[in-house]
């Protein structure tokens, strides 16, 4: 009778030892996973900036090379060609109904 309650008292122990340990397991599995959600928010955040300072850049790079490609096929600007200067009356009338003979 000794060794059965020996026994009972030594099951009971060790079916109490492991509870505690996988409750301990337990534990620390959900506070790992809350870790691992908590970086993973951070890393979408950083991301979000990283991905935000890329479309800016390739948006920079893409305006300079259509304005290149603008100077390139437009060529060189011109200037306007300036003739003598003229006093009043003297170039095309301006206005409805001036300079128009009838």
């Amino acid at each position: 009778m000794k060794k059965l309650l020996i026994g009972g008292a030594v099951g009971f122990a060790a079916g109490w030892i492991a509870r505690a340990t996988v409750d301990s397991g337990r534990e620390i599995l959900v506070a790992a996973g809350a870790a691992a959600y908590g970086a993973a928010e951070e890393a979408r955040r950083l991301w979000g900036f990283e991905r935000e300072y890329f479309e800016d850049l390739v948006a920079e790079a893409r305006a300079r090379w259509e304005s290149a490609k603008k100077r390139r096929t437009e060529g060189p600007a011109k200037e306007p060609a300036k003739g003598p200067a003229k006093g009043p009356g003297e170039g095309p009338a301006k206005g409805p109904g001036k300079g128009i003979d009838t």
